[in-house]
């Protein structure tokens, strides 16, 4: 399988596809045994949950539901590595909960948008459900999603909303769809798709590469220029070694990297770095600044550094494609690095970087989260809010990012702490990276997000892999996605 398909390819086509991935913002497939307690998940949130030695989540007194009554509540739910700790914390619920049944029903991740949709039109959608930036906008134009801040008002002690990222929340009610309204609570959340780097150093010391410096070590301090040199001189295609695979397929993942080349440092980017204009109604590829970035990636695609669809893991490699197989410098990735390290074990050193910063001095950022959403027709809007502060807790987003599979959730308290820093120093970079803001997702004004991301993938793709250049692949791509963007709202 290719090693591009295996890390990247099934994460940007198809509805649903971006962050599909093993142990990303939202990935399926597998299973996997949560960690054991002995880790510091239990301490993180006493008042919500701890965890046993055996993986399993024991109740705990707080968010309990108020109604009393005998409830059954109806939870979507993703199966699958990196959505452990969700079943996981429903039982924390219902075991503090013992008059509320929560009844769970799994959807492949690739399904949910669309299934969201069809239940919510046919009055048979759950209680609560779990989505994806891309997806809610349209949900909550559709009247789907209940609003939550008289809610968040009516039990803000147990909500501790003030923990939330500002950035995110922003977002959030900034979205066309939501209009100023809070629908939704964030879980795992991250700075894109190609938010850090991982670096095999031990490719890079045999090709006698400088060493990283302990500034860059410590604070990612380094440029895209530092990195296209690290690739071009370790990189070894002729002898499969590749240099670098990166996330430019979709305009989630693209944007987080073209942003890096705004004319001013950051933390925010310029509006002519983003491939979506700021008003979500045009479509910026053209860009100068947009061009650019596409075309150091191109270059190095051109320049046989890149692994494409055509090339294959060689027969008997372990890995989940060609890094962490040993065959490849670098990689980006969310900044997520669970899965690559139980992937690589003692196979080779390796370290993860921030992205790096672009010609004028900025580091290109996209939101991208997942979330859960109450049906806006639930017949039990307290007994489930207390559920969704449960899945969406403290102690659920801890366990996520330190135990689990996945990315630690959107909470200010979960990033900053020091436990997590000291099992995954990335994620200290990361923390400060969320203080100073991250720049928006990118969402079409008509709110016709998953069409626009199948085509902007549809139509780059043959640039992606080297058979078209710029002048073949942009004006079919510019014209796709502009019809799209010039279409009403569903």
């Amino acid at each position: 399988m290719s090693g591009k398909v295996t890390r990247r390819g099934f994460l940007v086509f198809g509805a649903g596809a971006v962050l599909a991935g093993t142990a990303l913002a939202a990935c399926s497939g597998g299973t996997a045994t949560p960690s054991t307690a002995s880790s510091p998940a239990a301490a993180a949130a006493p008042t919500s949950s701890s965890a046993t030695s055996t993986g399993k989540a024991t109740a705990a007194p707080a968010q309990q539901a108020s109604s009393g009554q005998a409830v059954t509540i109806r939870e979507a739910q993703f199966p699958g590595v990196g959505w452990e700790q969700d079943p996981m914390y429903t039982d924390v619920f219902m075991k503090a909960n013992p008059n509320v049944k929560v009844v769970t029903e799994a959807t492949p991740y690739g399904q949910m948008y669309q299934k969201v949709l069809t239940q919510g039109a046919t009055g048979t959608l759950p209680d609560i459900y779990p989505g994806h930036t891309r997806w809610v906008s349209y949900w909550e134009y559709k009247g789907l999603c209940l609003e939550l801040m008289p809610l968040v008002k009516t039990y803000a002690d147990e909500t501790k909303f003030d923990d939330f990222f500002p950035s995110v929340i922003k977002d959030m009610t900034g979205n066309p769809g939501a209009a100023g309204k809070l629908f939704t609570f964030p879980t795992i959340v991250h700075p894109g798709g190609n938010a850090v780097v991982e670096l095999n150093l031990d490719l890079m010391e045999k090709a006698g590469v400088k060493p990283l410096t302990q500034d860059q070590m410590d604070n990612s301090n380094w440029t895209v220029d530092d990195l296209d040199a690290i690739v071009r001189a370790a990189g070894k295609p002729k002898d499969n070694v590749w240099g670098l695979t990166a996330s430019y397929s979709s305009p989630l993942y693209s944007t987080q990297a073209t942003r890096s080349w705004s004319d001013t440092p950051g933390p925010e980017a310029t509006a002519d770095s983003w491939v979506l204009s700021p008003d979500g109604k045009t479509g910026q590829l053209g860009s100068p600044n947009v061009k650019e970035s596409f075309e150091w990636y191109r270059k190095l695609i051109a320049d046989g550094f890149v692994p494409t669809a055509q090339n294959q893991l060689p027969s008997g490699s372990t890995g989940l494609n060609f890094f962490t197989a040993g065959q490849e410098v670098a990689q980006t990735n969310i900044i997520a690095v669970q899965a690559d390290g139980k992937e690589i074990g003692d196979k080779f050193k390796w370290t993860t970087l921030l992205w790096p910063k672009g010609p004028k001095g900025c580091r290109g950022s996209c939101l991208s989260y997942n979330t859960w959403s109450l049906n806006s027709k639930t017949k039990y809007p307290d007994d489930t809010f207390h559920l969704l502060n449960t899945l969406t807790g403290t102690a659920c987003g801890f366990w996520a990012g330190y135990d689990g599979n996945a990315v630690p959730f959107c909470r200010h308290s979960i990033w900053f702490d020091q436990r997590l820093w000291q099992k995954y120093p990335i994620y200290k970079q990361g923390a400060s990276w969320f203080q100073l803001g991250i720049d928006p997702f990118p969402m079409p004004y008509n709110l016709r997000a998953q069409e626009y991301q199948d085509a902007f993938g549809q139509n780059t793709q043959k640039y992606l892999d080297g058979k078209q250049d710029w002048t073949q692949m942009f004006p079919t791509t510019h014209d796709a996605i502009q019809k799209i963007l010039d279409e009403g709202r569903p």
